[in-house]
């Protein structure tokens, strides 16, 4: 019987198998308290799990045994870099398990222990994300340094698995660590609501001062769309990523130096309590009727949601989000239905005046240009 143990990872539960012999007791039980905060329990029910992961120590010369039927060990040089590997694999598994139900952020996320209000951290590897868990994971609640989930009604699944730190720059694994091992504060027996989404902009050059910078809610779509798992596997992916952005007042970025002057600003971001910022969904409905104009025209390519607010228009095609503005939004919208470049001309004048220095036909013109080099516009004929 190999050993296994369960965590729970984004409201999944995770099986986790490890070879027989391949880990000193001592070993095993070193890595079922690494996750514990996840409530790691000893015992093995497939029966009762969403994934399960199966991970052994490579041995030279030796392959793992399999039986008939299971998937293949993966194996790892050391107990450290099978921590390491274990750690990236089970958030791997728990996002597959949950995709198309939770909305997933690549943010570290913290919340107030009065009020259940959470900051999601986003940011690329590297921007900071397990450095401010450690730094304010003992004034917040430590909910995750990796993945936050979050539901339509924008509820806050729980991840606190251990963390992630890398002490040398040399490809060796990072050394995994439980939040109780650096002080960090555990989350209470409570809902969790998202308070406010933050992009973290780690700069040499950033002021001493941490800069907070509110931003729109298609401005916050260009920072974080990239940060998104599965964006595409949910329904009215754009709506529901507008109302994460949108929560508590708006998105804001943070441009810092160092983490531990995020504190200063931490009172401001949490109790800030701000009108949130409008936005509405817009209809991305495609008129396909052969075009009755006698030559070469333009319409808009199906899409699978669209947003816009005051600073522009946010469409999602073929799992790409595309954030448009200037005179941009009103040409794919004008496009429902094939328009020639006199018609939509027409319209940008009506809605924004005729331009200065050009023929309003030459702008729009190389605007199109652009939209169809975007994918979002394609030319056709009558």
């Amino acid at each position: 019987m190999h050993p296994a143990f369960t965590v729970t990872a984004l409201g999944a539960r995770v099986r986790v198998v490890i070879e027989q012999g391949a880990l000193s007791a001592a070993e095993y039980d070193e890595l079922l308290g690494l996750w514990e905060w996840c409530g790691s329990r000893a015992g093995d029910d497939p029966s009762a799990v969403d994934a399960t992961i199966r991970r052994t120590i490579r041995k030279a010369g030796v392959a793992p045994q399999l039986s008939r039927g299971d998937a293949p060990w993966r194996a790892s040089a050391s107990f450290s870099a099978l921590a390491d590997r274990l750690s990236a694999d089970v958030t791997g598994a728990a996002i597959e398990a949950v995709r198309g139900g939770l909305l997933m952020l690549h943010a570290a996320a913290l919340a107030d222990p009065a009020t259940g209000r959470v900051l999601a951290f986003v940011g690329p590897s590297g921007m900071g994300k397990t450095t401010v868990s450690q730094r304010l994971g003992r004034r917040l609640a430590y909910l995750s340094d990796e993945t936050t989930g979050i539901t339509d009604d924008l509820a806050v699944e729980p991840y606190p698995k251990p963390l992630s730190l890398r002490l040398l720059a040399d490809g060796r694994p990072k050394r995994q660590v439980t939040p109780a091992s650096l002080g960090l504060m555990p989350a209470a027996e409570r809902s969790h609501r998202l308070h406010r989404v933050v992009v973290l902009d780690r700069r040499d050059d950033a002021p001493r001062h941490p800069r907070i910078e509110p931003l729109s809610v298609t401005q916050a779509l260009a920072a974080v769309t990239s940060e998104v798992s599965h964006l595409r596997s949910l329904d009215r992916p754009l709506q529901r990523l507008a109302a994460v952005c949108a929560a508590g007042g708006g998105a804001v970025r943070v441009s810092y130096r160092d983490a531990d002057d995020l504190a200063g600003v931490l009172d401001e971001i949490l109790s800030r309590d701000v009108t949130a910022p409008s936005w509405r969904a817009v209809d991305t409905s495609v008129v396909t009727d052969a075009p009755q104009i006698g030559g070469r025209a333009v319409r808009r390519l199906p899409s699978d949601d669209a947003v816009a607010d005051g600073a522009g228009l946010a469409v999602f095609r073929e799992g790409i989000v595309h954030v448009i503005a200037g005179i941009g939004p009103s040409l794919w919208v004008a496009a429902r239905r094939a328009s020639t470049i006199d018609e939509l001309a027409a319209t940008v004048v009506s809605e924004f005046g005729a331009p200065e220095g050009a023929p309003a036909e030459a702008v729009v013109g190389a605007a199109v240009e652009e939209l169809v080099a975007g994918g979002l516009l394609e030319w056709v004929k009558s």
